[in-house]
């Protein structure tokens, strides 16, 4: 079987229906809590990893300011929500301090990755323990969001850094399909119609531009800021 220029071979593979064993499933659970629970007692709870790793190992800081922490936190909050284990949920409740002074000193929140960041951190927060204040940090991170980082006229969410864009809101890609559960989140919590409607959009202009005919996509795609 050749899809485009690549070769796959035993695709009979690939055409059944497969189950995975559960016992297996839980011990790949269990190898992935054991590495958390001993990354977070090595580290304080309140510091996360940085973007990448210095003589293969990553360095920790208070520094709450990359994509990465927020899936970082929501690594303690899965880890909670399959084990139970109390310590995981602190580690969580911890870090979100964090995050509402990164929504107060508006770190990184011009950029395409509010989503990664807020959604698995402070949505979880609140979805699983009802904390408010988790809640209302998403929620302020979202209408920020929409306010800088949505294109009316173009229908899209963009990346936000015109230096590189070549010019203010004139380039999306498919990481900010990461922001529209974030905006049908917020559409949710608020009845606010325009969360709502950026995520729409984000995702039919998606849709429309960034795949191609073989299924596969681009990773970025650039407007012209004039039209």
């Amino acid at each position: 079987m050749v899809k485009g220029n690549i070769e796959i071979k035993n695709p009979e593979i690939f055409e059944g229906e497969y189950e995975i064993n559960k016992q297996k499933l839980w011990d790949a659970t269990e190898k992935a809590t054991n590495k958390l629970l001993a990354v977070a007692r090595a580290n304080p709870a309140g510091y996360f990893p940085g973007t990448s790793s210095q003589n293969y190992k990553y360095t920790f800081s208070e520094k709450n300011a990359n994509w990465e922490c927020g899936m970082y936190t929501g690594c303690f909050w899965l880890a909670y929500q399959l084990s139970g284990d109390e310590f995981f949920k602190n580690v969580a409740l911890e870090q979100l301090k964090t995050y509402y002074t990164r929504w107060e000193d508006k770190v990184e929140l011009d950029d395409h990755d509010v989503g990664f960041t807020f959604s698995p951190s402070c949505i979880a927060a609140y979805k699983l323990t009802g904390n408010e204040e988790a809640k209302q940090a998403a929620l302020d991170a979202a209408d920020y969001f929409h306010k800088v980082s949505y294109s009316k006229e173009g229908k899209f969410i963009i990346r936000f850094h015109s230096g590189w864009d070549r010019g203010p809101g004139c380039r999306t890609m498919m990481d900010s399909l990461m922001n529209a559960p974030l905006m049908f989140w917020a559409a949710e919590h608020t009845g606010e119609e325009k969360y709502y409607k950026a995520a729409l959009d984000h995702n039919r202009t998606t849709e429309q531009l960034l795949i191609r005919e073989n299924g596969s996509s681009f990773h970025h795609y650039q407007f012209d800021p004039v039209t």
